[in-house]
Order: C-alpha cells, then sequence, then structure tokens
C-alpha cells in the first residue's frame, strides 16, 4: 500500500503538471493546493512504512529493555537523517549549478549512506541470535508467572 502512495506522490511532486505550476501569479491557489495535497498523501504512505518498520522491533525480541533500546536506536537514525539529508541538499543546492546534477548527487549520497546502515544491520545486528535469546528471556518469565498463577 505504501508503495503505491509513495512513488507516484514523489514523482509528482518532482515533476508538477502545468496546472500546478500556474502561469497566473495572481492567482497561486492551484499551485499551492496541488503541493499541500501530493505532500499530505505521500506523508500517508511514509506513515505505512513507518508503521510497518516499526513492527519488525516486536518480532526480534520479547524483552521490553531491548526493544527500547532498539525503538531508540530507530528514532535516533531516523532523526539524524532528518538533519543529514536536509544539510546535504542545502550543501549541493549552493554548491552545484545544475539541477539535475544537484538531485543525482543527493540521491546518490542517500543511497550510499542507505547502503552502508542496511550493511551494518546485515552484519551486525545477530537477529537470530536475538530471538533466541529474547525467547529465553520470555519463557523465563512465563514460567515464573505461571507458577506464581498456580500458586
Amino acid at each position: 500500500m505504501a508503495n503505491v502512495l509513495v512513488f507516484p506522490c514523489f514523482y509528482m511532486l518532482l515533476n508538477p503538471p502545468p496546472l500546478a505550476i500556474g502561469e497566473d501569479e495572481d492567482h497561486p491557489d492551484p499551485e499551492f493546493w496541488y503541493f499541500i495535497l501530493v505532500a499530505a498523501i505521500l506523508n500517508i504512505g511514509q506513515g505505512s512504512f513507518q508503521l510497518s518498520h516499526l513492527a519488525i522491533v516486536n518480532s526480534i525480541s520479547y524483552d521490553q529493555v531491548r526493544r527500547d533500546t532498539l525503538l531508540n536506536y530507530r528514532n535516533a537514525c531516523t532523526y539524524a537523517a532528518g538533519i543529514i539529508v536536509p544539510g546535504i541538499s542545502f550543501f549541493m543546492f549552493t554548491n552545484v549549478d545544475d539541477d539535475l546534477d544537484q538531485f543525482a548527487y543527493i540521491g546518490n549520497v542517500c543511497l550510499f549512506i542507505g547502503f552502508c546502515s542496511s550493511m551494518f544491520f546485515l552484519l551486525v545486528i545477530n537477529e537470530p541470535e536475538l530471538v533466541k535469546s529474547s525467547k529465553k528471556v520470555y519463557d523465563k518469565y512465563f514460567t515464573i508467572a505461571h507458577d506464581e498463577v498456580d500458586e
């Protein structure tokens, strides 16, 4: 569902139709509402990605402390991306003259950062070990809680 919303909206933001650009400077309403509406739909699609990403944490660990730690890492990376990408964009927009090159460089830098973070996750975060250890904690907790109920 998220891809159905994100991909077309992203394309529509970067390639607005003539109606959205508006040729009459006295009436900028079509331009304003087009970009507000497309950006709002894009945010709904992005939210769909975020929800599915958050669900991964619950399947990795039963331990609440570990879940909190993983969510803190995830949130920190999300906030860092929210600062780094606009910073890179600002640098490219002020230092690169060609519009197409600006977006190509921004896209390549973001792909590189995304590749590095994905490789870090694949190589460093040992999901099967996390699941195994968290099941041990869950089983231990469940046994203790079950014994208390039987008494």
